[in-house]
């Protein structure tokens, strides 16, 4: 028989165990649940790992989480409740592939990197990815520069009150040395991400 009723039993009691301090005792609870499939316990030791969070922080076990969320919900209704975490599994790995995991010898690869980005922006239409996938177009890493469409992805990330992105597309507009200045906007937008 299995050690719990179900799954999703298990995830419970793993997040039971992180509440009252024994994240090391969740770990494996929370594997059980991973293993079949239960999406909240698959993100919660992804960030576990992907942050230290009273374990020792390890980017490829939190790599492989989020490789398997990627993995099983790239298709999932962005209107789904769950699509936020999917969208945030997209841009955790797009991270990884920009800067590398060298704990598994994963190299450098922008353009994966915009390629994941680019999927969690449009698809999911998530503000993190588009400032990231902005970034990207703004310093030409990974795809040909273009300060056009960095400021476009950096618009509609703005809308959604992403302060990074805010204060990138008011300093774009303040300066505009590569796109049509509009120093009173660029302000606006700068004194609103700092709020």
């Amino acid at each position: 028989a299995p050690p719990y009723a179900s799954a999703t039993e298990a995830y419970r009691q793993g997040i039971e165990a992180i509440k009252t301090g024994h994240t090391e005792a969740a770990l494996p609870i929370l594997a059980y649940a991973a293993e079949h499939r239960v999406l909240g316990a698959e993100l919660k030791l992804a960030r576990i790992y992907a942050q230290g969070l009273g374990v020792p922080k390890d980017d490829a076990k939190a790599f492989t989480y989020y490789q398997q969320i990627a993995d099983q919900h790239a298709e999932i209704n962005p209107g789904n409740p769950i699509a936020k975490f999917v969208a945030e599994a997209f841009v955790a790995l797009g991270h990884d592939y920009q800067d590398g995991v060298s704990a598994m010898l994963l190299q450098p690869d922008a353009p994966r990197a915009a390629g994941l980005y680019r999927h969690a922006a449009s698809y999911f239409g998530d503000a993190d990815a588009q400032y990231a996938l902005a970034h990207l177009y703004l310093t030409g890493n990974g795809v040909d520069k273009n300060v056009g469409l960095a400021a476009n992805w950096l618009a509609m990330a703005a809308k959604k009150q992403h302060a990074p992105a805010q204060a990138a597309l008011g300093e774009l507009l303040w300066r505009g040395d590569t796109i049509h200045a509009r120093p009173a906007q660029g302000l606006a937008l700068i004194m609103l991400a700092h709020n």
